[in-house]
């Protein structure tokens, strides 16, 4: 989605920093730096000027809600856990908006822009966006090879490929997203035939992130890893560098 300049827009409503873009068979950089090119799918349209809010009835408090750990621990987990109580208490003044409130204002169809990596078809957009991702990790290799160096790849999972429960909370929240056809798998897959195609090695985490049957690898609210999904990556990670490069010279643990 970032090697896309439709797809950046769509998610963010703007540029906001530097992008390449595949013109031919050569890669260009653009707006860099930030600011110095205008974007050129919006440089003919007039500015958008964003609708006003009523003030919420007890908008008032927020200052002073803001200053509890308590709220400040359970609201984050209120967005997820009950959007639609979120979004009441958000239009009341109690919270302030967020991701529940900007989904609802996207209607009933809504469907977040970075989960289309997973559609299929992705659309001609998302190949470009592929397209252009090939390129640079082939330029990647290119110049890291001109270092002496030597480019090797790991692939990391994010939250919804691993967790069944975080994939289904994600269909739920957009339900316009339960008629479509998705694949989990489908990113890995193209990146593995990307960097297959450049000769580049790679380790896929996911099969060992999906296997792991112990405790949880990721922090439930934000879908980072957390300190087991960081130690689980590291020493698979270092088994497969020390099979792949004998020769490589790795701390101990």
């Amino acid at each position: 989605m970032n090697n896309s300049l439709p797809l950046e827009r769509e998610n963010f409503g703007s540029l906001r920093k530097p992008y390449f873009l595949l013109e031919g068979d050569e890669l260009t950089l653009h707006n860099y730096p930030v600011g110095s090119e205008p974007d050129p799918l919006t440089a003919t349209e007039p500015p958008r000027e964003p609708e006003p809010r009523p003030d919420p009835p007890l908008d008032f408090a927020q200052p002073a809600f803001a200053h509890s750990a308590l709220y400040r621990y359970l609201v984050p987990r209120l967005r997820v856990a009950a959007p639609a109580l979120a979004l009441s208490l958000a239009a009341w003044g109690v919270i302030e908006p967020g991701s529940e409130t900007s989904n609802a204002e996207q209607g009933a169809n809504y469907i977040p822009t970075a989960y289309g990596v997973y559609r299929q078809p992705q659309g001609e957009v998302w190949a470009e966006g592929w397209d252009t991702t090939a390129a640079l990790v082939q330029q990647l290799k290119v110049e890291v090879e001109a270092e002496g160096g030597e480019l090797a790849v790991a692939l990391l999972p994010a939250q919804e490929q691993v967790q069944p429960g975080a994939w289904q909370l994600i269909l739920a929240t957009y339900p316009a997203m339960q008629t479509q056809v998705w694949d989990l798998d489908q990113p890995n897959k193209q990146l593995a035939q990307i960097l297959a195609a450049a000769g580049i090695p790679f380790l896929d985490l996911l099969p060992d992130f999906r296997a792991w049957d112990g405790d949880p690898l990721f922090y439930a609210i934000d879908g980072h890893w957390n300190g087991q999904g960081h130690a689980l990556a590291g020493e698979k990670l270092r088994a497969w560098l020390l099979s792949e490069y004998p020769d490589v010279r790795l701390g101990e643990k």
